[in-house]
């Protein structure tokens, strides 16, 4: 078996699916300097699926933001950890991967036309809220070009704190104060986990 620096080195990950571990090239490689070692990040994995193509589009029904940079389906994902020292966790890494079929709740999506923002709130399960090392669980859908995906983690907690009025007959709500839109979802998905590779800062 390849050992992880190896695996490091050529951009491959090992990622959980229905029949086991498998281990992958990561897309649109990082090329590292050799006395650098990355960041290490977690994930759980919804793209592609139909799942995560009928999000975008209902997203679409309310971001109208012509500055909005929209997420590819293929890789819509909840980030659970980023490691900001370089190199690996090795431990976390085990744990992270022991279980193979996994869901979340997507619960609420929330659009901002104004600001070309647009995430989901998510309910984690116990064992994966343990494992979650962020503030927020969210699912990024678009940011404004330019802007950094990790912004959207104060973007949810904003749109959480609406209140939110029925304008018309459709299932949208709309918060009148933010101008920030809310879908009631309540779709249970599978996910997969996935750990990723950054560049080193």
């Amino acid at each position: 078996m390849l050992g992880r620096d190896l695996m490091q080195k050529l951009h491959i990950s090992i990622v959980s699916t229905e029949t086991g571990m498998k281990a992958v090239v990561e897309e649109g490689a990082l090329v590292l300097n050799e006395l650098s070692q990355p960041h290490y990040y977690w994930s759980l994995n919804l793209g592609p699926t139909p799942t995560a193509r009928e999000l975008l589009r209902r997203t679409r029904e309310k971001q109208t933001s012509q500055e909005a940079q929209y997420m590819p389906d293929t890789e819509l994902h909840v980030t659970m950890r980023y490691k900001n020292t370089p190199g690996p966790d090795y431990q976390y890494d085990t744990v992270f991967h022991r279980e193979n079929n996994q869901t979340v709740t997507i619960q609420h999506l929330y659009v901002d036309p104004k600001t070309g923002k647009s995430s989901t709130s998510i309910i984690l399960s116990g064992k994966q809220f343990q494992q979650f090392k962020g503030s927020t669980p969210h699912l990024s859908l678009t940011k404004p070009v330019g802007g950094q995906w990790k912004e959207l983690e104060n973007f949810i907690q904003r749109a959480e704190r609406g209140r939110y009025e029925a304008l018309t007959s459709s299932d949208w709500k709309v918060d009148p104060n933010t101008g920030i839109w809310k879908l009631t979802l309540g779709w249970i998905v599978k996910v997969h986990p996935k750990t990723h590779l950054d560049e080193a800062k």
